[in-house]
């Protein structure tokens, strides 16, 4: 149907909503190709996250890396785009986000949540101090869905491995927007 609308001259709202709907898409996309790529270079610097694939976690990190990733492009959405618009691609990635994963809208929730409650705390209060509560988000996050697996637990106190993971992702998405 897109392509009549074009041809056609059909509903120019309809076509952008298309357009920042595959925006989104891609977006999604790229946060979950970095998080699979991710993994590989932080387990020469931690061996200890060989528990993860041992404990058939792979998968389970990359989707809670992948929400990261998402979830730091979504905090910059207003400062790029007005408010109306800020509302659509919010709305749009809460949508993307469902397509690709449906219970990833309530982790993406969470997310924002966890970052913006830090931020009014004042513990996030540069870049480094983002980076590493994103990182922590990760790691917390795949222990408490797996509390069965103590093997996780002391991932959720390695402050250098929160900043590590954190920066990546970070630095691979921080001005994703420009």
């Amino acid at each position: 149907m897109g392509i009549f609308n074009r041809i056609f001259g059909g509903n120019q709202k309809e076509s952008q909503n298309d357009s920042i709907t595959n925006e989104i898409d891609q977006l999604i996309f790229k946060a979950n190709a970095s998080a699979i790529t991710c993994f590989n270079s932080l387990v020469d610097d931690f061996p200890k996250l060989k528990i993860i694939p041992e404990l058939n976690l792979l998968k389970e990190f990359d989707k809670i890396v992948t929400i990261a990733n998402v979830g730091i492009v979504m905090l910059q959405v207003s400062h790029y785009f007005n408010s109306k618009d800020t509302q659509k691609y919010i709305l749009e990635i809460n949508k993307g986000i469902s397509r690709w994963d449906e219970a990833s809208t309530k982790e993406l929730i969470y997310f924002g949540r966890y970052i913006n409650d830090l931020t009014n705390r004042n513990q996030i209060n540069s870049i480094d101090d983002m980076s590493e509560a994103i990182g922590a988000f990760v790691f917390i996050n795949l222990y408490e869905n797996n509390s069965e697996s103590i093997e996780l637990e002391p991932l959720t106190n390695e402050v250098d491995l929160f900043f590590s993971l954190g920066s990546i992702l970070t630095m691979t998405f921080s001005n994703y927007w420009n």
